[in-house]
């Protein structure tokens, strides 16, 4: 799964930058940047991150900035794939958690 994680981080990088509006510093361009930047250090720490993690809040919370981002990123560029991220962070859950859980944060 790692893999596929730093594949993910690569598509939503290139579908962001060539997607309209661009990151940028100002305006909605900022906030684009800003949900672009959660979505790729969620996606490095649980890319990196090997072994399980020590309580399942800290598991829970990477996928939930992962999904809060892709959803911004997707609300901003509608015309782009962002919608792989939210996908990504709904996969992380069920993998990383106990289904139950996982189904009512999903």
């Amino acid at each position: 799964m790692h893999l596929a994680l730093w594949g993910v981080m690569l598509l939503t990088t290139a579908s962001a930058v060539q997607s309209r509006p661009h990151p940028g510093v100002t305006g909605e361009r900022l906030v684009i940047s800003l949900a672009l930047a959660g979505c790729l250090l969620s996606l490095a720490v649980a890319a990196l991150v090997r072994g399980p993690w020590k309580s399942e809040a800290a598991t829970a919370a990477i996928p939930l900035i992962l999904g809060a981002a892709g959803d911004v990123l997707a609300w901003l560029q509608p015309t782009s794939t962002m919608m792989i991220p939210v996908a990504t962070a709904v996969a992380m859950l069920f993998a990383r958690l106990r289904p139950r859980l996982a189904v009512l944060m999903a």
